[in-house]
């Protein structure tokens, strides 16, 4: 509504849906978005029984770490190609799902290439920049979410149980990661480099909490994605902000999810604030 206000659109002009969930519906009617979703079956249960890693890209993060598990199925996203000239690991399935993350980096076809580069697939949401390439033959790795965000009765958000319909936001790429993984049949899932721990935190309470000490991420991807808290601080007048309660509520909803299905997630982060998961020491697991 602002952005519609801010091109000069009149109130009165403005139809305002109570259930976002019709846009999609209204979408459906300028590109086939319901084909290109179903196309995630082919990962179902592709990978029974096998355990993987789900990495963040907190300061804990190292490259070492990555070494290791360069024979193992992993998950990273966003601005994680940062490191890719210092490692030879490369995750299986890349995700970008940022609204200015993605517009700035999938516009161009040899941008989209460098993110991809390596891996199996790459995912991001049906709405996003990637949907341009949707029938380019030279991007046929690159496969779409439908993303909602839904609340259950107990204030978590809903987790999918098929992806190949719907994926739940959660205020972090991580949310779509965790249900893809469990989709794809991982038994035991492993986070590395979840801090959980942000330069500004904004509560429910709307209560925003600021310590100017902390990095968001590693190094060397903090210096990447510079530019694009820019753009955020540029368009909104806010900077990199993160709404912590929603990212705790999605790990406490993931947890749930698994435990009634039989599903370990661990955390392996070195340090970080992340309690929701049982912790193991990463270097025991090889």
């Amino acid at each position: 509504m602002e952005e519609l206000k801010e091109n000069d659109v009149k109130l009165d002009q403005i139809i305002l849906y109570g259930n976002h969930e019709i846009f999609f519906e209204i979408y459906q009617d300028l590109v086939p978005w319901k084909k290109y979703v179903n196309e995630l079956k082919i990962f179902y249960k592709k990978y029974e029984g096998n355990r993987c890693f789900i990495i963040g890209n907190g300061p804990s993060l190292k490259i070492e770490d990555l070494e290791n598990i360069k024979k193992e199925y992993s998950f990273a996203s966003n601005a994680i190609y940062a490191i890719y000239a210092y490692t030879d690991w490369r995750p299986t399935y890349y995700f970008a799902t940022d609204s200015i993350f993605c517009k700035q980096m999938m516009a161009d076809k040899t941008n989209l290439k460098i993110l991809m580069d390596g891996c199996d697939a790459a995912f991001t949401p049906i709405l996003e920049e990637g949907i341009r390439y949707r029938e380019d033959s030279d991007i046929n790795q690159l496969y779409y979410m439908l993303t909602l965000i839904k609340e259950s009765k107990n204030g978590l958000p809903y987790f999918s149980s098929d992806c190949s319909k719907q994926i739940y936001s959660a205020g972090s790429v991580t949310y779509p990661m965790l249900q893809l993984a469990i989709y794809m049949g991982f038994k035991q899932i492993y986070l590395l480099g979840m801090d959980f721990n942000y330069s500004v935190e904004r509560h429910k309470s709307n209560n925003t909490i600021i310590r100017n000490d902390i990095c968001n991420h590693m190094k060397i991807i903090e210096q990447e994605e510079k530019k694009f808290y820019n753009a955020i601080y540029e368009r909104h007048n806010e900077t990199y902000i993160i709404d912590i309660d929603v990212q705790l509520a999605g790990y406490q909803a993931a947890k749930q999810y698994a435990d009634l299905h039989g599903i370990d997630i661990y955390n392996a982060t070195r340090g970080g604030k992340l309690e929701v998961f049982p912790r193991v020491n990463f270097d025991d697991l090889f």
